[in-house]
């Protein structure tokens, strides 16, 4: 999908933000060009609110192809979505689409893929994930030993909780 297809996906969702102004693509488009970002929020954020799931993966997606940023707190509505819906598919698209974005595998992040993953019974992609965060905090290892602890692997348990004990702070 093109920029075209990307502002179809805000037209949809401004009604729901309160844009009722906007009559054609281009009024969309001159508006977004002075605020993307903002645009992006709302677009996606709505899209979430109105479980269309898949409608906000392709807009970030296609955001992204066309080189505007997605920022990092809309990640977590997507995320939010995808762990709520349990669709482990859209998880693992928005997983890749993050990393493409080069964002890094922040402990709040981290924690809802880790959720997602291991309530999905993926507690060995969910570790994986866990090793990629460069400072896990308590709720993340929480996270990622009930996960082990779903999946009675008991060493990686007790491993998880010892480095969780040298962890300051």
């Amino acid at each position: 999908m093109n920029l075209h297809g990307v502002l179809h996906h805000i037209k949809a969702s401004l009604p729901a933000l309160g844009y009722r102004h906007f009559t054609s693509l281009a009024s969309i488009r001159r508006f977004a060009s002075s605020d993307m970002d903002q645009t992006s929020l709302g677009c996606l954020s709505s899209l979430c609110m109105q479980g269309q799931l898949k409608e906000a993966l392709q807009t970030a997606e296609d955001l992204y192809a066309e080189d505007l940023s997605v920022p990092k707190d809309r990640f977590y509505a997507l995320l939010q979505e995808c762990c709520k819906s349990k669709d482990l598919a859209a998880g693992r698209q928005l997983f890749s689409l993050m990393v493409k974005c080069r964002l890094e595998a922040s402990a709040f992040l981290g924690y809802h893929l880790i959720y997602l993953f291991s309530s999905c019974g993926k507690v060995d992609e969910a570790y994986k994930l866990f090793k990629m965060i460069l400072y896990p905090n308590e709720r993340t290892f929480h996270a990622i030993i009930l996960a082990c602890a779903r999946a009675g692997d008991s060493k990686k348990l007790f491993e998880l909780f010892d480095r969780m004990l040298e962890v300051p702070g």
